[in-house]
């Protein structure tokens, strides 16, 4: 008998559990690089052995406070937290740790796709394969200070994202101040919580209230009257590390000698140059690598895959936001494309 698909209705449960079962098996394959990973050096080692001159993860915390350029109190608190809890097996806690971080990412991300027909199942896989195969994302995912903050800050917007799709609740508007208090004390990246909280409920997401976005905006103009007023620790110094600019990597020495008067042109072509990588895999850590590699003659198979595969995807990203402003009807499809 001739299996035809066609005739077997597909089960409303089955399409989501497909796109979480291709997740799991990516969380498994990348685990197992991620768990063989050392501990870095550099970075990784000397928070370490800053949290252990603590006397504990709250002695820590208080002292990162005065910390010049930063408040990232709660990262050093976890780092300690860890530490302390790893029983001298501190490779295997932090690295376990990283994984578990990524596994729950990929899951709020799955679950935040809200998979229902065939067609939500080949977007859902296609868009873990957008995930994953971005070179920002695994840039992201190497990063371990030994913690992956970036990763937990990314998993705290999913979880508000998630939040803001379930019915509304004071609980919800609750969790979305703990997620935004939490990650903006680990690192600044946490910020975007408040972003994504305000444009949900924007975009139409009823799962925060006006309330609950009223919570997060206190909550973020405290942190900056914290930082400014009360600790006024400041921002990064513009030599804080090598960054690249247009074809160059620049030095300390060279970034003091060139915007140590005036920074504000270097901020400006980081944050373009931020939103580029994304659009057009180009530029990387601000370094105009494929462009250099074309002008050179000596352009190499993997940049001619990043470029074209990053450009078409945004092309799609562009062809699908003129039919939804074409259609002038919005769905949950199409808040959640607001969002991102």
């Amino acid at each position: 008998m001739r299996y035809d698909p066609a005739t077997v209705p597909a089960s409303p449960k089955l399409l989501p559990r497909v796109v979480y079962v291709v997740a799991t098996v990516l969380v498994v394959a990348f685990a197992y690089d991620l768990l063989r990973l050392p501990v870095q050096l550099h970075d990784s080692l000397g928070d370490i052995q800053d949290v252990r001159a603590a006397p504990s993860a709250l002695a820590a915390f208080t002292r990162e406070l005065g910390h010049k350029g930063f408040l990232r109190p709660l990262k050093a608190a976890q780092i300690r937290l860890v530490f302390d809890a790893s029983g001298g097996h501190y490779t295997a806690a932090y690295r376990s740790l990283h994984v578990a971080l990524f596994g729950l990412t990929l899951w709020m991300f799955v679950r935040a796709l809200r998979v229902k027909t065939a067609v939500d199942m080949a977007a859902g896989l296609f868009a873990l394969t957008v995930m994953l195969g971005l070179h920002t994302f695994s840039n992201l995912l190497r990063e371990a200070y030994p913690i992956n903050h970036f990763l937990e800050i990314l998993l705290f917007t999913l979880v508000a994202l998630n939040l803001a799709q379930s019915p509304p609740s004071l609980r919800n508007d609750v969790w979305g101040g703990v997620l935004f208090a939490v990650g903006s004390l680990v690192i600044e990246s946490g910020l975007l919580i408040w972003v994504v909280i305000v444009a949900t409920r924007l975009s139409g997401m009823k799962g925060f209230s006006w309330r609950g976005v009223g919570i997060v905006t206190a909550l973020f103009a405290g942190y900056v009257g914290l930082r400014v007023f009360v600790l006024a620790n400041g921002i990064p110094v513009v030599n804080e590390r090598t960054t690249g600019y247009f074809f160059a990597i620049l030095e300390e020495d060279e970034l003091i000698a060139r915007f140590g008067a005036n920074p504000w042109p270097l901020y400006a072509y980081n944050v373009v140059a931020s939103v580029l990588t994304v659009l057009l895999a180009e530029p990387r850590a601000g370094q105009l690598v494929i462009t250099a590699q074309y002008l050179d003659g000596t352009l190499a198979p993997w940049a001619i895959v990043a470029a074209v595969s990053s450009i078409a995807t945004t092309l799609l990203i562009v062809w699908a936001s003129v039919s939804w402003i074409r259609s002038r009807e919005t769905d949950d499809t199409d808040r959640v494309f607001v969002v991102f």
